[in-house]
C-alpha cells in the first residue's frame, strides 16, 4: 500500500514513528469472532511507514521492503542486494 491505514494492531512497527507497517490479517466470522479458515488471509504493508535506512536492514524482508519503497528512485541496486536471491 502506498498509504497509511492508521491502524495499530500488529507486531511490526516503524522504528521512527512506532506505528504499524506490516499487517497479517485473518478472516473471521462477525458473529462468532472465530477464524473462518486459517489458510485464507492476507498480508499488507504500508510502505510510507517503513523508514529503515540501508544500514538498519537486518532481515531479507527488510531488504525487500526497502527495495519496493525506493525502486522508483534507484539507478542501480545497492551493494547489499548482491546476494543470490536478488540476482
Amino acid at each position: 500500500m502506498e498509504f497509511d491505514m492508521d491502524r495499530n494492531r500488529c507486531s511490526r512497527r516503524s522504528h521512527v514513528t512506532g506505528r504499524t507497517y506490516f499487517y497479517d490479517v485473518a478472516l473471521c466470522g462477525k458473529l462468532t469472532k472465530e477464524i473462518f479458515y486459517d489458510k485464507l488471509g492476507c498480508k499488507m504493508i504500508s510502505l510510507p511507514l517503513f523508514n529503515k535506512q540501508p544500514e538498519e536492514l537486518k532481515t531479507v524482508m527488510d531488504q525487500w521492503l526497502y527495495l519496493l519503497k525506493h525502486l522508483s528512485t534507484m539507478n542501480r541496486l545497492p551493494s547489499f542486494f548482491d546476494k543470490i536471491s536478488f540476482r
